[in-house]
This record gives structure tokens, C-alpha cells and sequence, in this order.
């Protein structure tokens, strides 16, 4: 085994949803602010094989070109959250006390993290959605969601993660509003970054309702009051 440098080893300090965790790494070269835009997809795992490393793939949130070298994306928050939070991640069908239709109903995700797009899309299935659908990043959401609204085929929710590769969340939010036919669609914003912020942000591009992240029984409880018309009823009540 290589030793360890504990001499040059460093404390990560990051804070999602008010909950702060160190991650000691070797050392730290430099620190970069990048644009989302320059961050490709992180690759999906079952593109990659039996030879892919899936520990380092499953915890990587999109890969940047950085002075000629391809760099990985560790995805800090589904690290802190997986040893952190078992008992909010790991669920299985989520009770339906509006007695929604589910499996009749199109849902169209947007999540850039791998380790949280496989918990999402489980619950999802699990809990009767079997139309729901997830992507990689806003980008390739968009593109599925002008798909189905070309073939007709009305969409009920969208649920986004704010921060991602190619076209982040808010973005997203914007151009959904901004369509016709598209405009009245439910969109919910599911993300560690609810921050007042990023509130008034998703408030101003047009979020119906924002949640925080690891909550995913809350997710697909907030998708059922979405379609069931009580969060616009809400809405209405409140203006």
C-alpha cells in the first residue's frame, strides 16, 4: 500500500441541507470555478461494462476537461448522503393516500447523479409511476420532454435537480415556462441547494414547489399532490 502523507492530507468541509461533512483527501492542488456548462455527463454505468470501477462511477456527478487532463467529479452530496442518511434513501413503495392512477401518468426527471438517479427511479417504479422516466441533466431532459410533447403525449410533472451538467435546473424551469403547451406543467425543483436563494431563483423561473434532497418519499408524495391539482389549489389560496 502506498503511504499515507498525513502531513499534507486536507479537510473538504461542504454543507448540504445544513448538514456539514469533512472529507479528508491527500492534499489539494488548486481550486477551479467552472461553468456547468463546460461539465459533460458523468458516463452511466451500465454503458461502461463489467471493466468500469462502479464504487468511482456511481459517485461522480459529470466529468471537465482541465489543462488537457478529463476529470472526474467526485458528487460530494451522494457520498455524505449514503452514509449518512440510509433510512431516508433506501424505500420502497411509498404509500398513495390520493389515490392517483400512477401507472397512467408521464413524470420526467432530471438528475445528474447517478447514485441518485438509480434511488429515484427505484422508488418511482416501485411506488406504481412505471411511466416515470430520468436523465442525466437538463439538457437531455429537455430534449425527451419536447419528444413527448411532439407525439402528444401529455406530461404530468417534472421533477429537476438544480445543479448539472449542460442545462441546470432553473434553466430548464425557464424554457418549460417560456413554451406553450408546456407552461401549466408542475415542476418541481428536488435538490440539496434549497437555500432562500435558490428559492426566490426557482420562485422567479417558475418552480411550482421546491424540496430538499435526500427526501424521496417526500418527492413522490409532492409528484401525487402535483397531479391530484392540490399544489395549485394551494398556490391559489396563497396569492
Amino acid at each position: 500500500d502506498t503511504p499515507v502523507d498525513r502531513e499534507n492530507q486536507r479537510i473538504i468541509i461542504t454543507e448540504f441541507n445544513g448538514l456539514q461533512t469533512g472529507f479528508v483527501v491527500d492534499g489539494v492542488e488548486q481550486i477551479y470555478r467552472l461553468s456547468w456548462e463546460r461539465v459533460r455527463p458523468a458516463p452511466d454505468p451500465k454503458d461502461l461494462g463489467a471493466s468500469a470501477n462502479d464504487d468511482v462511477v456511481q459517485t461522480c456527478t459529470g466529468i471537465v476537461e482541465i489543462d488537457d487532463h478529463l476529470v472526474l467529479m467526485l458528487d460530494f452530496e451522494s457520498v455524505a448522503d449514503a452514509i449518512l442518511l440510509q433510512e431516508k434513501l433506501h424505500i420502497d413503495e411509498v404509500e398513495n393516500p390520493y389515490n392517483i392512477d400512477r401507472a397512467s401518468k408521464t413524470v420526467v426527471i432530471a438528475e445528474d447523479s447517478p447514485f441518485m438517479r438509480n434511488l429515484i427511479i427505484d422508488v418511482m417504479h416501485k411506488s406504481g409511476y412505471e411511466k416515470a422516466s430520468i436523465y442525466a441533466d437538463g439538457a437531455s431532459a429537455w430534449e425527451a420532454i419536447r419528444r413527448l410533447k411532439a407525439e402528444g403525449t401529455t406530461i404530468d410533472v417534472i421533477v429537476s435537480d438544480i445543479e448539472m451538467p449542460q442545462m441546470d435546473g432553473l434553466h430548464l424551469t425557464r424554457k418549460i415556462r417560456d413554451t406553450e403547451g408546456l407552461k401549466d406543467v408542475p415542476v418541481i425543483l428536488f435538490s440539496s441547494l434549497i437555500s432562500k436563494d435558490n428559492l426566490k431563483k426557482g420562485t422567479q423561473v417558475g418552480a411550482t414547489v421546491q424540496i430538499p434532497k435526500p427526501e424521496l418519499r417526500d418527492m413522490v408524495l409532492i409528484v401525487d399532490r402535483a397531479i391530484s391539482g392540490d399544489l395549485e389549489r394551494e398556490a391559489q389560496q396563497a396569492a
